[in-house]
C-alpha cells in the first residue's frame, strides 16, 4: 500500500464516527421533512444531557478506585 492510500485510510478510519453521524443526518433529512429544525436538535440535547451528566459522574467513581465491576463469586 504506497503512503498517500495508507495516509487517507488512516484519516477515515480515525473520524470514522463523524462519517457515520454525517450520514445518519443525511438519511434522516430525506426520510423526515422539515428535519433540520432547531426543536429536533433540542429535544436531542435534552434527551441525552441526563445521561450525559450520569456518565461522567459514573466514570469519575470508577477512575478514583470507589467502585469495582469486577463479578465476585
Amino acid at each position: 500500500m504506497n503512503p498517500r492510500t495508507r495516509r487517507a485510510l488512516e484519516f477515515v478510519l480515525d473520524n470514522l464516527v463523524w462519517f457515520m453521524l454525517v450520514v445518519v443526518l443525511v438519511v434522516f433529512s430525506i426520510a423526515i421533512p422539515n428535519y433540520f429544525q432547531l426543536g429536533i436538535f433540542a429535544n436531542i440535547i435534552e434527551a441525552s444531557s441526563v445521561l450525559g451528566v450520569m456518565s461522567i459522574g459514573l466514570a469519575l467513581v470508577i477512575i478514583t478506585g470507589h467502585m469495582d465491576l469486577s463479578v465476585e463469586s
